[in-house]
């Protein structure tokens, strides 16, 4: 399985197939057929994998794609000249919610499968939340920095 079938396949399965076949409006098993990687036949389409992302908020897919053809994926929100007290309380927030998902899921001394996945995607938004902050904070500084005239 490469990277691609296996970011459809996680996605797919991570949100819960009989959710997502809803939200899509296909059939449950047509949806498993079609994230199925032994299954030569039945693929998702272009439009589908993105109805796929919008409806999981997981792009894991995109980035993928992104990875084979030797790009990376940075959310538009990641600019230079964010306000890093914004993007602290941006950090917070995210962070808050990966430790409640994570709580939440704890409690009752067992982790299912589901519940690991949401864990992974609330921690994968802080994650990548704290990288947002990072460059916010770097900007900041370098916009602090006297400039030097040659």
């Amino acid at each position: 399985m490469d990277q691609l079938d296996q970011a459809i396949y996680d996605t797919v399965h991570d949100a819960g197939t009989a959710q997502l076949a809803v939200r899509l409006g296909i059939s449950r098993q047509v949806l498993i057929n079609k994230v199925n990687p032994n299954d030569d036949r039945n693929h998702l389409s272009l439009h589908q994998a993105q109805a796929v992302m919008q409806a999981t908020g997981d792009i894991r897919i995109l980035q993928a794609q992104a990875a084979l053809l030797g790009y990376d994926v940075e959310p538009k929100s990641t600019v230079a000249g964010d306000d890093p007290l914004h993007a602290l309380v941006r950090t917070m927030k995210e962070t808050s919610e990966a430790i409640n998902r994570a709580s939440a899921a704890l409690e009752d001394g067992r982790l299912t499968q589901r519940e690991l996945a949401g864990c992974r995607k609330e921690i994968a938004e802080a994650v990548e939340q704290l990288s947002r902050l990072e460059v916010s904070l770097i900007a900041f500084a370098d916009r602090q920095q006297p400039r030097r005239i040659a």
